[in-house]
């Protein structure tokens, strides 16, 4: 399918190096900026307010990133543990996974 080589076009070629269990990928990471926590817990915030720490993961579908679990993903040296994650489907082929993370030490 088209959308899936361009996701993974994307992550390819933009995407930083990362580690977790012992697998090398790449992956998106951007600092999360946002007026509530919708993505965390529902819980909204004052207006305006930007959490530090957090950062939006979008990754290939063959990495299982699993906000159940305890992995732990390493990027340029940074670790990060998963805060809520779900994987993106385009009918019934998953395109890529998209987490919340959260930076626990450098």
């Amino acid at each position: 399918m088209y959308i899936d080589k361009q996701v993974a076009n994307t992550i390819k070629t933009y995407g930083r190096q990362f580690r977790m269990n012992g697998l090398d990928f790449k992956a998106l990471l951007q600092p999360l900026r946002y007026k509530n926590k919708m993505y965390l817990s529902g819980i909204p915030t004052s207006i305006g307010r930007a959490e530090e720490g957090y950062y939006l993961y979008v990754g290939p579908p063959d990495i299982e990133i699993d906000d159940s679990s305890t992995d732990e993903l390493v990027c340029e040296g940074m670790s990060y543990c998963i805060e809520k994650s779900e994987s993106v489907y385009f009918g019934t082929r998953k395109i890529y996974t998209w987490a919340v993370l959260k930076r626990v030490r450098q």
